[in-house]
C-alpha cells in the first residue's frame, strides 16, 4: 500500500486548540431541545504534536462533568483519530474512533456522528453534529 501524501494542512490542524480555554456548549438532545452550559478545556500536544489530549470541565446544568479526548495522527493515511472518554460512564469500552483530516483549515470527522471543527477565521471554532 503507498502512502498518501503528508498534509501540513491536516497534521497541524489542532495546533490551534493547544492551552487553556474558557468553552461555551450547546448540545441537542434526543428530543430536539438544546441546552447551552459553559465548561473550560485544557488541551496539550503529545509525541512532538502527532498526538493531543484533551481535558473537559462541563458545568452542565444537571451537575459537573468531565471528559476527555485523546487524538492520534497517522501520516501514513494523513487521518486524526479521536477517542472520548466521559467521566458519567468512565468504564464502558471506549468507542472505535472517529476519523478524518484538516483540508483548507476545515477538518471533517466520521464515525458514530460526523464532526466538523473549524479553524478557519479569528477565532477558532469547534462544533460537533
Amino acid at each position: 500500500m503507498s502512502a498518501l501524501p503528508q498534509s501540513a494542512d491536516s497534521q497541524r490542524g489542532f495546533d490551534f486548540e493547544v492551552g487553556s480555554w474558557a468553552v461555551h456548549h450547546r448540545t441537542k438532545r434526543p428530543t430536539g431541545e438544546w441546552v447551552e452550559f459553559d465548561g473550560t478545556c485544557v488541551n496539550r500536544p503529545l509525541i512532538g504534536g502527532q498526538a493531543n489530549v484533551e481535558e473537559h470541565t462541563f458545568q452542565r446544568p444537571i451537575g459537573v462533568g468531565h471528559g476527555i479526548a485523546l487524538r492520534a495522527y497517522d501520516a501514513t493515511t494523513d487521518l486524526w483519530a479521536i477517542w472520548w472518554v466521559d467521566s458519567r460512564l468512565p468504564h464502558l469500552p471506549i468507542d472505535p474512533p472517529v476519523k478524518g483530516r484538516f483540508e483548507n483549515g476545515v477538518g471533517t470527522f466520521f464515525g458514530l456522528r460526523p464532526k466538523v471543527a473549524r479553524t478557519s477565521g479569528e477565532l477558532p471554532h469547534v462544533s460537533f453534529t
